[in-house]
């Protein structure tokens, strides 16, 4: 109950790993990125190197689609 009123209030997202999934963009501390594995507790993406990185979902700040093009 407390987590619906807060995404409810905009406090806190709701990007499940039903609505996010691999080749999508996420935006984790400010930056977007692509993700490479979604899990229930975290998201794998691609980074500027030659690794991926692993983020709880709570960071998850916003989301796109694969279909939709970067513009940030």
């Amino acid at each position: 109950m407390v987590r619906a009123e807060q995404i409810g209030d905009g406090v806190a997202t709701n990007y499940g790993r039903e609505s996010v999934t691999s080749g999508d963009l996420v935006k984790i501390r400010g930056h977007w990125r692509k993700v490479v594995r979604a899990n229930v507790k975290t998201v794998s993406v691609e980074t500027d190197y030659s690794w991926t990185e692993k983020a709880p979902r709570h960071e998850v700040q916003d989301h796109r689609g694969a279909t939709v093009e970067e513009d940030d």
